[in-house]
């Protein structure tokens, strides 16, 4: 009997081991499932915080960017701008320096028959237009060689130069210096890219 007992005692013991290795191999594969989540959720948190974090660095890099690009635009504008005033200017005192010269009058002679022939107006009565200081050429361009009469009269030019209009034919030719710099400086404008 006793040999029965302890078969039987054999048995029971084995079958609760069996059932405590079941038991503790559910155990550990629910143990490792839960492990491997906490695991995944972790990294998914951590990789979320991090592209928030590089995507707030990208954020503020664009904004900094963006805020030296403005600088360095606005910086550039102004350098543009003082070069276009200084272009300005030297092209302002050439002129003012070659109305002073003695070749001016010549040239405003030149320009009224430049302009005579421009409208087309060979012969026709001319309205001259020049600015106030230029009324002393006033004698000097109605004689002028091989033009038709001139009527010379002051006007709104500031810088130099004529406007001739021919009346009988409704024609009007602007060489006054005026437009010739405003001109100038839109080329150079565009060119150079500038707004002035």
């Amino acid at each position: 009997m006793d040999e029965s007992i302890n078969t039987f005692l054999r048995s029971i013991e084995e079958q609760s081991q069996a059932e405590i290795d079941a038991i503790r191999r559910e155990v550990a594969a629910d143990h490792e499932e839960k492990e491997e989540r906490i695991r995944a959720r972790a990294q998914s948190e951590a990789a979320s915080r991090l592209e928030a974090e590089m995507s707030g660095i990208a954020q503020r890099e664009r904004l900094s960017s963006d805020a030296r690009l403005s600088e360095n635009r606005a910086a550039l504008l102004k350098e543009r701008a003082a070069c276009a005033d200084e272009a300005r200017q030297a092209l302002l005192e050439r002129v003012e320096a070659f109305c002073a010269s003695k070749e001016y009058p010549a040239h405003l002679a030149a320009l009224v028959s430049r302009a005579e022939t421009a409208l087309g107006a060979a012969g026709q009565r001319l309205a001259v237009t020049v600015r106030p200081a230029d009324m002393a050429h006033a004698d000097a361009l109605k004689k002028r060689p091989g033009g038709g009469a001139v009527d010379v009269r002051e006007g709104n030019i500031r810088l130099g130069g004529v406007i001739v209009e021919a009346p009988a034919l409704g024609r009007r030719a602007d060489l006054s210096f005026d437009t010739g710099v405003e001109a100038a400086m839109a080329r150079f404008a565009e060119t150079f890219g500038l707004e002035i």
